[in-house]
């Protein structure tokens, strides 16, 4: 497999691994008014060179109190353990689009 093949296949697998990301944030997310369930959204995947990097974040401006608590609020976490149930998946996704 040519190296460009291998980046732009590795760029799927991320792109679609934080798309599973923010499905799992979102259907763990606590939901009070359903506003930050809605709002949390996927950011464009970006190449640097031979660095792909993929994102997704809660556009509520009460997302990091949530995910994190405050000396008030426990913290119920919702995007890291998206993030980490999504993590197999990209593996999976390596395996089969490079055919390792």
């Amino acid at each position: 497999m040519s190296k460009v093949k291998a980046r732009n296949e590795t760029f799927k697998a991320i792109e679609r691994t934080t798309k599973k990301a923010q499905a799992n944030s979102k259907s763990i997310a606590p939901v009070d008014t359903g506003y930050m369930k809605a709002h949390i959204n996927q950011l464009s995947t970006k190449r640097h060179g031979d660095v792909i990097t993929g994102s997704y974040e809660s556009e509520a401006y009460y997302g990091g109190y949530v995910e994190y608590g405050t000396y008030k609020m426990a913290a119920q976490p919702y995007i890291r353990p998206g993030t980490k149930a999504a993590e197999p998946f990209f593996y999976q996704e390596l395996r089969r689009l490079l055919s390792v």
